[in-house]
Parts: structure tokens; sequence; C-alpha cells
């Protein structure tokens, strides 16, 4: 048998209103059932497990000499951790070319083995294709190309200023417990060593003497995804049930339908048990010791 295809949001929006008692939906009934009702249920999901798996995510921004805060990507619900991306100076520069999968250096980059930049990541700090990460899969030293994957999104060109990642350490990290928001900050450049968050930006100490990459890890905020892509139809498909009695249950309140409370009780136990598997949680018992 074949696999089954990915449900779209009108599909499940269809199915979400009829069992709410919408029997046959209007084109409008989904329209409205699409921006009310299914962003509900998206609220929902977020306040009961924002730390799904599937919500994992990452992005890249670069340093601005002199500027001490960067600010969360915009898509993001929580920040995990925040990775400072370093090379030395002479795998700095600006390239000559690029191609869906290549870039071509500086003509001042360094003599190297075609092996030795395999496995290192390129980050492109500005110009065309700026905040891309891409891994360096293979180099040509007589004409200073690197090979990457996954291809460029946008492909960059001589206006593309990239940095060759060498080195790397952590910023700022949720699940360890830091001291920095209570020590006092310094203006002086340098390289940043720590970070500490505040509202939904960081702040870097020491302040950026010169351009340095940034890896935000994160869970993203489902609403800012995009319903046609991967990560987003994905949930769909995982949540199916959910997505449909979310949805059905909003209906019913709206129509003041009888089964109403009924359909709460069993949506509001899918999203306990959504949250149960998203902590790896249980049962807790309380006992004498």
């Amino acid at each position: 048998m074949a696999i089954p295809l990915n449900p779209t949001v009108t599909q499940i929006v269809t199915e979400g209103l009829k069992r709410g008692g919408r029997v046959t939906p209007s084109a409008t009934d989904i329209t409205n059932a699409t921006d009310n009702q299914l962003r509900e249920v998206k609220a929902d999901i977020m306040l009961v497990c924002p730390t799904l798996a599937a919500l994992q995510k990452t992005a890249t921004a670069a340093t601005f000499v002199g500027e001490q805060r960067t600010a969360f990507p915009a898509d993001a619900n929580i920040p995990v951790s925040l990775l400072l991306l370093d090379g030395p100076d002479e795998y700095r520069g600006t390239a000559t070319a690029g191609s869906g999968s290549s870039i071509s250096f500086a003509l001042t980059f360094p003599v190297v083995a075609s092996t030795e930049l395999n496995g290192l990541y390129i980050l492109i700090t500005s110009g065309m294709g700026i905040g891309q990460y891409r891994e360096i899969r293979s180099y040509v030293p007589g004409t200073v190309t690197a090979t990457v994957s996954p291809t460029w999104t946008t492909n960059p060109d001589n206006t593309s200023v990239y940095l060759v990642v060498t080195r790397t350490n952590y910023l700022w990290d949720a699940s360890l417990p830091t001291d920095i928001d209570r020590e006092p900050f310094s203006l002086t450049l340098g390289r940043p060593i720590k970070a500490a968050r505040f509202a939904e930006e960081f702040t870097l100490y020491y302040v950026p003497d010169k351009v340095y990459g940034l890896l935000f890890r994160y869970y993203i905020d489902i609403d800012q995804l995009d319903e046609a892509g991967t990560i987003f139809v994905n949930l769909l498909r995982e949540l199916r049930s959910v997505w449909i009695q979310g949805i059905a249950v909003k209906t019913m309140q709206r129509y003041d339908e009888d089964r109403y409370q009924l359909e709460l009780g069993v949506y509001q136990q899918m999203l306990t048990y959504l949250t149960v598997q998203t902590t790896l949680v249980s049962q807790m018992q309380f006992r004498d010791i």
C-alpha cells in the first residue's frame, strides 16, 4: 500500500469543520476557520508543548564591530543556545565568484592542501547571500574554489564577504547557569566570550572587535511557519487528530453546539498526552521519604 499523501491545511480545516457540525462547509467557512480556529489550535499547541522536537531550528547571523546587542531570529520562540563562529584573519575575505554549489575565495587565500578545508563551515557575513552557512565538501587550491553542501539558496558573487569557521564556543546556553546578568558589562572591544539574554536579544561580552559569526539554536514559533513548508506539513501529518479535534471544538464553541463540553474534554486530553510525549514524563507521584 502506498504511503498516504501529506495533508493540506484545507483538508485538515475542512474535516474539522465537518466534525464540528458544518457538514458542508463553504469556501467562506474554510477561509474563516483557517484564519481563526486553525491559529487558535496553533496557539494551544505552542502553550502546552513549545519544545516539540520538530520545532528545533538553527539560524546564523554576523556581528558588527562595536555593536554589543544582537536580536533573536524573527521566528524564534524559545532560545536554546548561542554559538560564536570564528576563524583566522586569513580565512576571511571577499569572494571573487560563486555558483549553485561553490564559492571562489579571494586570490590572497592561504595555500592549503586540498583536504584541509573539508568538513569546515563557511558563513557569508555580508553582501550577496548574507547569512548562509554551508559545509565545505571539497577544495581546489589551484582555483581557490570550495564546493559546499547543501547548495546555496542565493548564489554568492564578488560582493560576498565570507568567514571560514575553524573555531566555535558557546556564548549562552539555556541549560547552563550563568552569572553574567549580575556582572557589570565592559564596553571593551574584543572577541566575545559570553552573552546575556534580555527580552528578545542577547548582549555580547566583549563588544565585537571584528565580524564574527553567530549560530542560534532555538524552537520556532509555529505561527511563523510557512503552512506549505516541510516543517508545518509534517506537523499536520503527525498531529492530524489534534488539529482536526481542535478545529471541531472551536467550531462547536462558535455555533453553540451541545457537544461542545464533551468534545472539549477530548481535545484537552489530547493536548495533555502531547505534553507528556514532549516532556517524556508520564506520571509523578508523591511518596513518604
